[in-house]
């Protein structure tokens, strides 16, 4: 089913260039359109309350612009429950976590649905660069057709309840589209790249970690079990971390895995990266898609790599790559594809070789 001219959605509206394209776009189609702004940080701090405040002030103006209707809801403690916390646990379980991808499924989307059932509204939308496509009668995620840009792998826990009322305007235009048309309508939305963790202040993530985990110093140790240094604490190493490790030696270093039971670091060269392995507990799967040919993603930023093999239990999912693939990392995504589509995924929890 496809939104047709009078019907009636609501646009996550942050003020940036993608959401002020999403909601001018689906005016210009003739749709009823209100704006919608979470502000997701009351509570953490002046300087994040201030990108609230920034956020809602430039999504009203936009939305005046349009002539549509602005609406702000407090996502603040709900924000710092489901991604906050979930983010300084996982870290401190020695995961390295992707929180977009928790907030999308469990904040940003039902709280749009949330939106647009008060209003009577039939569909939500965002600036997202993905697609919808219907595969066997049900809605599914796709890639987005700006590949530079597609952000389909953050997507891939929604359900299909939300996917048969969401609509991607980006899903078939590039970066330079956007931009042009824009400027076309003298709009003056906010030109900002999204960042890793939306929610980080000046220190970063680091101090944002160590005003909330305690330091834990421990050993640092080579692949053979030796020491060659410490550190103070594994919760601020991330697997394929190269930099800031405080351990000299000939040859480039790399953080190879973590045991946070025994508070131990491990360090090896970067061909001990590498793995054809990638286990997931977590798992979401769409299973009239599960097929081969498919293409994993272990993280946002990694080119979809051939998969040989599946091997999936009740839960938890096995798999195993064509090629090796470079530091598979514990808490990140792997996002699976069949040519376009999304067919799941899950979270990681190591790469099968311990």
């Amino acid at each position: 089913m496809e939104p047709r001219a009078g019907d009636s959605v609501v646009v996550g509206m942050s003020g940036g260039v993608d959401s002020t394209y999403a909601a001018h776009s689906l005016v210009r189609e003739g749709l009823t359109v209100a704006g919608l702004t979470l502000r997701f940080f009351s509570g953490m701090g002046q300087q994040q309350e201030s990108l609230d405040e920034l956020a809602v002030k430039r999504a009203r103006h936009i939305c005046e612009r349009l002539d549509i209707e602005h609406i702000v809801i407090d996502a603040g403690e709900l924000f710092r429950g489901r991604v906050v916390d979930y983010l300084v646990r996982s870290y401190g379980s020695g995961a390295t976590p992707n929180p977009c991808v928790t907030c999308n499924r469990h904040i940003k989307f039902p709280l749009l649905a949330e939106a647009a059932d008060r209003l009577g509204a039939g569909w939500i939308a965002t600036g997202h660069y993905a697609r919808v496509e219907i595969f066997g009668e049900k809605p599914v995620i796709a890639a987005a057709s700006d590949r530079n840009k597609d952000q389909s792998y953050f997507l891939y826990r929604l359900t299909p309840e939300i996917l048969e009322r969401s609509i991607f305007p980006l899903g078939r235009v590039g970066k330079d589209e956007v931009r042009a048309a824009l400027e076309d309508i003298d709009l003056p939305a906010r030109e900002r790249e999204s960042q890793d963790i939306c929610f980080m202040g000046e220190e970063g993530l680091e101090g944002f970690l160590e005003a909330r985990l305690a330091p834990s110093p421990g050993d640092v140790l080579n692949t053979r079990g030796e020491k060659i240094g410490t550190h103070r604490g594994s919760c601020f190493y991330t697997v394929g971390q190269r930099k800031g490790l405080g351990v000299a030696a000939g040859t480039p270093l790399y953080v190879i895995r973590k045991d946070t039971d025994r508070n131990l670091v491990f360090l090896g060269e970067g061909e001990e990266l590498l793995s054809r392995k990638a286990v997931c507990r977590d798992i979401v799967l769409t299973e009239r898609l599960m097929e081969m040919p498919l293409r994993g993603k272990i993280r946002y930023r990694h080119g979809p790599a051939r998969v040989e093999n599946l091997i999936i239990s009740k839960d938890e999912m096995t798999v195993i790559f064509t090629e090796p693939q470079r530091a598979v990392t514990p808490g990140q995504s792997l996002v699976l594809y069949r040519g376009d589509l999304v067919a799941g995924g899950g979270i990681i929890t190591g790469d099968g070789k311990r």
